[in-house]
């Protein structure tokens, strides 16, 4: 039969059009009873001469697809299937591990929910494009559909039934749908009979089946750039236990790069201590790990390290440290890192931070995340120009302090005391303590300069202090009576000083 619509010359018996699918009608006749005498009889369509077809192979006027024409389709499919597995199964690897340096490895678990989630992908993917488009990618490629045995679209719910029983038609490596379509008459598997529908042929153009191809690749493409780029992201599956940073350290990366098992010890080789508050003069002690580096053709990582510890001002405690790491790694090994820092005794209460940064030469990549801790303690005042703090004086050096000392001749007397206030140039000060001692008839004894006020900090905040301390030794022979020590502070480049005395008496 003649279709009008795209002129493809159909069987006798066909109710739709093979060629563009449209449903065939009888051509309108003029009534014998009435005929047009002004318009020559119509004449008949030349027809081409019709391929010898076995009339078992035409159902509803549609050619069965041939047995070759479902395997193409299907490896086509395949394929899809196994890109989206490819990227199914790395975003399942990234999320509970199982990612390796080639790709990803996955058991139990893991194994289940990315085979589980592929398995639906597909059957949605083939429900959805059969059952409205009446063919899969593959299928249109090869120049196939899927129809109901009326020769009507497919239709989702045909689709559905196909589909649903295409896990047993495919078991295994589908010799049973093989098996079960070649001794049908209409070349129908398992789901066919269940959902009432044949494949057959469709005829598409050069152009048409082209553009198919392109889309086909294009697809694939995608699938595997996804695949790479998650794989990229991902982080190293390493030897060992290897747990993440918690969410409250924030933490920013491309790449792979991660780091974890991040701990707080009591020493270098101690224990994790909990929580983590500090007290002034504290050691700090952090060890972390770091996975997901590239490796060079030798297999060594290229890692380039920072890191800067801040206090609750964002003011630098240290100067920043940089490490380089390419020393030989066994494969799978993470590299171990350390960072160890003293909490100065005039550090402000408060949370400080470790910024940690990681550069990859070799993928060139970034990794950063800031560990926090806190420090506990009252806050110290900041001084208004040159102060002395915390004087005393005693017999034993860091005793308690004592109002007037008794001091045996041939023993010492201690001083002690913070200086604070001192100015900086630069991260330098300059200064100086003299002491002058007086007898006990008011006669100078000594006059000279004790200790020196030069220091260089590169962490100095407004409250910072300089402690001093001095031992003054009473000669056996000293005359017994009350002795006056003067203690004289001069900050040179404030020009600024402070005088503070204490006595002791000699028995």
């Amino acid at each position: 039969m003649f279709c009008s619509s795209c002129g493809y010359q159909n069987g006798d018996a066909a109710l739709f059009c093979t060629g563009c699918g449209a449903r065939l009608t009888l051509p309108a006749l003029t009534s014998p009873e009435h005929p047009d005498s002004s318009q020559p009889p119509p004449e008949a369509p030349v027809q081409e001469p019709a391929a010898s077809v076995p009339t078992d192979t035409l159902i509803a006027g549609f050619r069965l697809a041939g047995i070759g024409d479902r395997l193409i389709a299907a490896i086509f499919d395949s394929i899809l299937i196994a890109v989206s597995y490819g990227v199914i199964g790395m975003a399942v690897a990234t999320r509970l591990g199982g990612v390796t340096e080639s790709g990803f490895a996955l058991n139990g678990v893991p194994a289940t929910i990315a085979i589980g989630s592929t398995l639906l992908a597909g059957f949605l993917y083939y429900m959805l494009t059969e059952g409205i488009a009446g063919a899969t990618l593959g299928k249109a490629i090869a120049g196939i559909q899927v129809r109901q045995q009326t020769g009507a679209p497919c239709g989702v719910r045909a689709s559905m039934i196909r589909n649903a029983l295409r896990i047993v038609d495919a078991f295994p490596m589908y010799l049973i749908g093989f098996l079960v379509a070649i001794f049908s008459k209409a070349r129908q598997r398992l789901g066919d009979h269940a959902a009432g529908t044949i494949v057959v042929t469709k005829l598409i153009g050069k152009a048409t089946r082209a553009a198919l191809v392109v889309l086909w690749f294009a697809v694939i493409a995608g699938g595997v750039t996804a695949a790479y780029e998650i794989h990229q992201r991902a982080p190293e599956m390493v030897s060992g236990a290897f747990v993440p940073l918690p969410s409250s350290v924030p933490s920013t990366s491309t790449g792979r790069l991660r780091a974890g098992n991040l701990v707080m010890t009591t020493s270098p080789d101690g224990p994790a201590r909990s929580p983590a508050v500090y007290s002034r003069g504290d050691n700090v002690y952090v060890k972390y790990a770091l996975a997901g580096f590239g490796r060079d053709a030798q297999g060594r990582p290229h890692l380039l390290f920072q890191m800067q510890a801040l206090d609750p001002s964002n003011i630098l405690l240290h100067e920043p440290w940089t490490i380089r790491f390419n020393g030989p790694l066994s494969l799978g090994a993470p590299v171990n890192a350390f960072v160890q820092f003293e909490l100065v005794r005039f550090a402000p209460p408060g949370s400080y931070k470790i910024l940690i940064k990681v550069h990859d030469d070799v993928r060139n990549a970034n990794l950063e995340f800031a560990p926090a801790l806190r420090v506990d303690g009252p806050a110290i005042a900041s001084p208004q120009g040159l102060e002395i703090r915390d004087f005393q004086v005693s017999r034993i050096k860091g005793g308690p302090a004592e109002g007037l000392p008794m001091i045996v001749p041939g023993s010492s007397v201690s001083m002690q005391c913070n200086v604070f206030g001192l100015q900086f140039q630069g991260d330098h000060t300059k200064g100086r303590v003299r002491l002058k001692l007086f007898g006990p008839d008011a006669e100078v004894l000594m006059d000279e300069l004790i200790e020196d006020l030069n220091y260089t900090a590169y962490y100095h905040p407004p409250a910072t202090f300089a402690p001093i301390t001095n031992e003054l030794q009473i000669p056996a022979g000293a005359q017994k009576g009350v002795y006056t020590a003067q203690y004289s502070f001069t900050d040179d480049l404030s020009s600024q000083s402070k005088i503070v005395e204490a006595k002791f008496e000699v028995q």
